[in-house]
């Protein structure tokens, strides 16, 4: 059973909220280097994830800097952040989340052609 069959709160378009924090912590997890907030609103482009809110870069540094001060990230430079550790059942549980989204999100892409 996957985490959107669990959770149909789960939306892969106009991220927010945790599933948007899950997302951009494994991002940055599988980068294994410091990451812009353009680089990785672009990374979640790129599998079929989008952003909610008017202005989506403000909202991803937003979330980064909730997460900066939890000690999940660290700032290397203005706009550039890195993942701090984690316990890996959390990395593997963050990203299953991220693999249901993009599965969501392309099985809607799919549906809608």
């Amino acid at each position: 059973m996957n985490y959107l069959s669990r959770a149909p709160y789960l939306r892969p378009h106009d991220l927010r909220g945790a599933n948007l924090r899950y997302c951009l912590l494994t991002l940055l997890h599988q980068a294994g280097s410091p990451r812009s907030i353009a680089e990785l609103r672009t990374a979640l482009e790129q599998v079929g994830l989008t952003v909610g809110g008017t202005d989506p870069n403000k909202v991803i540094s937003d979330v980064l800097r909730y997460e900066l001060r939890l000690g999940r990230v660290r700032r290397t430079e203005r706009g550039r952040y890195e993942s701090r550790y984690r316990p890996n059942t959390t990395v593997r549980r963050h990203r299953a989340r991220l693999q249901d989204l993009v599965a969501k999100a392309r099985s809607q892409t799919i549906g809608t052609n």
